[in-house]
């Protein structure tokens, strides 16, 4: 038996492809799950955890072992499918016959990916855009830069929207209205 802060907890570790899971299991029902990124086919272990509390307000912090942890709402990234580039959908989810290239926005059938790598991302890339560079453009904005860019304001919009949705506690499409019907400002 150990102890998150004052609350006695049990922890026991989740097997996984991609990152380590740690259930934290307590009365109040608490989970835990560390974050871990792939870089160069390899998983590394980061210093973050999402820590699921069972009420609504998150307290300031909490102690783990002899440590003081500052507490912060977890927002996670927009979720884009590398096949047809929209968001809110993973690309084994995709319902788009075909696949549309990251780099140029062009939709061809054929197409060259990455499934060697087991937890690799898949990345679609016409064949002609790889032989003969085309210009880049971003299929969502019409922009100059890729579409998986951060700086494409599509992105930008999405990840407003979804850190609207995690501070507010709202669904997406509320969360959608508030964005999309926000005044402009000018200054």
């Amino acid at each position: 038996m150990k102890f998150l802060g004052d609350i006695p907890v049990n922890i026991t570790p989740l097997n996984s492809l991609i990152s380590q899971k740690v259930s934290v299991t307590c009365l109040k029902k608490i989970n835990c799950k560390r974050i871990s990124i792939i870089r160069n086919s390899r998983t590394i272990k980061t210093n973050t955890y999402i820590v699921t509390f069972n009420r609504l307000q998150l307290p300031s912090v909490i102690d783990v072992g002899y440590l003081r942890v500052r507490v912060e709402k977890y927002i996670p990234s927009s979720l884009r499918c590398t096949k047809c580039q929209k968001f809110g959908h993973h690309y084994s989810k995709c319902r788009n016959s075909t696949a549309i290239c990251c780099g140029c926005g062009s939709s061809q059938s054929e197409m060259s990916y990455n499934y060697s790598t087991p937890g690799a991302v898949y990345i679609y890339v016409t064949t002609e855009h790889i032989t003969s560079p085309k210009p880049t453009k971003c299929i969502k904005c019409e922009g100059p830069h890729p579409a998986f860019s951060k700086q494409c304001p599509k992105y930008k919009q999405e990840q407003e929207i979804i850190t609207v949705k995690c501070t507010l506690n709202i669904p997406s499409p509320e969360a959608w209205k508030r964005i999309l019907n926000k005044p402009i400002s000018y200054a």
